[in-house]
């Protein structure tokens, strides 16, 4: 999925991704709970909480950074998060330590979760790398297509460009 327009993201803004991965993680501990209070409950219990609420932890610390650097990082720890939270779901379902019925909706939400952040991250690196390229471009003092470099006004061109390439994904209500 693209960013939209000042962090929207597709049907789904920013503020209602946080509230999903928070769900998410309250879910995942509501039923963590519930595990058998033996060796394999206890050894899967904490690891899954620990990723579940790390991933919830992560975007919302995504949607503070300052810079896209920054941003692909978080979403990247972010995404490995999401994939670790349904990998130990995996295994407590596959180690029958609860019922079926408990864990496939926590599973399809972490894997929709994982899929939200591949897309977040994949299309923020994309455009991260175009906008790198048409800096270079800018440097070389490149002849751009459809442009001759008598009339090119670089400085609206770039501008432009931005506009239309790079959408940055933060908000302006930093505190």
């Amino acid at each position: 999925m693209v960013w939209m327009e000042w962090g929207e993201l597709g049907s789904m803004n920013r503020e209602e991704l946080k509230l999903r991965t928070k769900c998410f993680a309250l879910r995942v501990t509501r039923t963590v709970d519930a595990l058998p209070r033996n060796t394999k409950g206890g050894v899967i219990a904490q690891p899954i909480v620990r990723s579940a609420t790390g991933f919830a932890s992560g975007y919302r610390a995504g949607c503070r950074t300052r810079s896209w650097t920054d941003w692909i990082d978080k979403i990247g720890w972010t995404l490995e998060e999401a994939d670790e939270a349904l990998l130990w779901l995996e295994l407590t379902d596959e180690g029958g330590l609860l019922r079926v019925q408990r864990l496939t909706g926590l599973k399809q939400e972490a894997a929709e979760l994982r899929a939200i952040f591949a897309s977040i991250h994949k299309s923020s690196k994309s455009q991260i790398i175009m906008h790198k390229f048409i800096i270079q471009l800018m440097r070389k003092g490149s002849n751009l297509p459809g442009s001759s470099s008598a009339d090119l006004n670089m400085t609206a061109w770039f501008s432009s460009c931005c506009r239309k390439v790079v959408r940055w994904p933060m908000h302006s209500d930093r505190n």
